[in-house]
């Protein structure tokens, strides 16, 4: 069976919006929080809190579908999707490391 490339860039692509998605939801989530008067972080909570939750729903759902995928025989897509998710993970990594 051959890969389709194109399908592997789109998994890759999926991959990897899934984590634009959870920095998405963090900043709504910021936008949406007044913080109280007493300068509490609750908008800062809310922020983590958001992009946290949207990076484990995403795990599985990347792991899930992309490994459903490729029993199926989609290997270029649900690698794809499996390759994305893990280079969003580095690039998460790497930018944690570099701002502290």
């Amino acid at each position: 069976m051959a890969v389709n490339p194109g399908k592997a860039v789109l998994g890759l692509l999926l991959g990897l919006g899934g984590h634009a998605l959870a920095f998405a939801g963090g900043f709504v989530a910021a936008r949406l929080t007044t913080p109280s008067p007493g300068g509490g972080f609750e908008d800062l909570a809310n922020v983590v809190g958001t992009f946290i939750l949207i990076e484990v729903l995403l795990v599985f759902a990347a792991l899930g579908v992309g490994i459903g995928l490729m029993r199926r025989g989609r290997v270029d897509l649900g690698g794809g999707i499996i390759g994305g998710w893990l280079l969003g993970l580095a690039a998460l990594l790497v930018l944690v490391q570099v701002n502290s």
